[in-house]
């Protein structure tokens, strides 16, 4: 299988000097298949997929007013935000490399993250905290992947560098946890999916390939990995093929994939068996699957105030949890939008629009009371509590 060299320029090749993430930077061939949903190798839907959202008036949607906002010093982008487990700290990934950590009560800056060294800065594409499960001893540590590969272990609280891996070749543009804390994945350029052990910090298995028949692997760079959350085994990716895998660590290969989402950053999440996808598309742009038979069960309209506004082809989206659940959050280009969704009925619960950029990045804190949503300038919270979830 013919696989991006990250040494040559390709058509389609990621360039830090532009727009992060590089949605509209697509090959001939992923513009092609941007946003087709046709099923591979003959695979059916079995029933007709929902169509949810349709009925309500986008007009009447109420906006959304961030409770706080930081501004990101001048030269410096977030790329990529994540709460701390206990959602007191706000992660920020940024264009120089560095990670800025700021405190939730009131968005003051807590402490900044840097790799250091004598190689030219590249951007901080990717982090996620290590779960927490009381059995811990350190607290609050946070993986990080960059653009030269590395993957860098911090003691958010203190600073401090705890451990570092280097992926040669790679551009490391996502990496998640598994729930239990115990295995973390990283994806990127070379188009693999890496499964390392927490404990050892040692690489386990390189998932990039199929049984060769039903499912094939990445055939194109990797922008979202997810573990399941009850599934130790499991885990899903998505990127610029336009196909979500579905990878068995048991078996060490895709067992199954979803055609269709063209993934361009963080858009994908799972909550049980249910799967949530956001494509860089002009349409059908969020969708939910059933991860375990990647049947399409709902598409979200994503209608527009009127016919001659923007789409908003979305970088990110994620499924509320706690506080929020029943909510998703979803954002991205072309409109600069972020909208709150009703998973049950697609009725857009609120939406902020109009924005400076893009929304990036996106997430809920874990207990659900707090939505963050950062463009390149600017990181928005808001409380749940306030937008009257119900």
């Amino acid at each position: 299988m013919q696989r991006a060299d990250p040494d040559e320029e390709l058509e389609g090749s990621i360039s830090f000097d532009g727009e992060w993430p590089p949605g509209p930077v697509l090959g001939a061939k992923e513009r092609g298949r941007m946003g087709s949903t046709a099923p591979p190798h003959g695979s059916e839907q079995t029933k007709p997929a929902a169509r949810l959202g349709a009925e309500f008036d986008i007009a009447s949607a109420k906006p959304l007013k961030p409770s706080r906002t930081i501004a990101m010093s001048p030269g410096v982008e977030a790329y990529c935000v994540r709460f701390s487990p206990d959602g007191t700290l706000l992660a920020v990934a940024t264009s120089v490399g560095t990670v800025e950590l700021f405190r939730t009560v009131d968005g003051a800056a807590a402490c900044t993250l840097d790799p250091g060294g004598k190689r030219e800065r590249r951007p901080c594409t990717a982090l996620c905290f290590r779960p927490s499960s009381g059995g811990e001893l350190t607290k609050n540590v946070l993986l990080t992947g960059d653009a030269h590969g590395d993957l860098r272990h911090w003691h958010a609280t203190s600073g401090a560098c705890l451990s570092s891996l280097h992926e040669a070749g790679n551009q490391v543009l996502s990496v998640a946890y598994r729930a239990d804390g115990q295995l973390f994945a990283s994806a990127g350029l070379d188009c693999a999916v890496r499964v390392y052990s927490e404990v050892t910090r040692t690489l386990l298995h390189t998932l990039a390939h199929g049984d060769g028949k039903t499912t094939a692997g990445h055939s194109n760079r990797v922008f979202a990995v997810k573990f399941h959350p009850s599934e130790p085994h499991l885990l899903v990716s998505g990127g610029w093929d336009s196909t979500v895998q579905v990878w068995d660590l048991r078996e060490g290969r895709s067992v199954r994939s979803v055609f269709g989402p063209h993934l361009c950053g963080d858009g994908l999440d799972l909550a049980g068996n249910t799967l949530l996808t956001a494509a860089w598309a002009p349409t059908d742009q969020l969708q939910l699957w059933d991860v375990m038979t990647t049947q399409l069960l709902a598409t979200f309209e994503w209608a527009q105030p009127s016919p001659q506004s923007e789409p908003c082809r979305l970088y990110a989206a994620q499924l509320g949890r706690g506080a929020a659940e029943g909510l998703i959050a979803a954002g991205g280009s072309g409109s600069n939008e972020l909208r709150l969704i009703r998973k049950a009925t697609g009725q857009v619960v609120g939406t902020l629009r109009h924005l400076d950029k893009a929304i990036y990045s996106l997430g809920f804190s874990s207990k659900g009371d707090m939505l963050v949503a950062c463009t390149p300038s600017f990181c928005h919270f808001f409380d749940i509590a306030q937008l009257g979830n119900s």
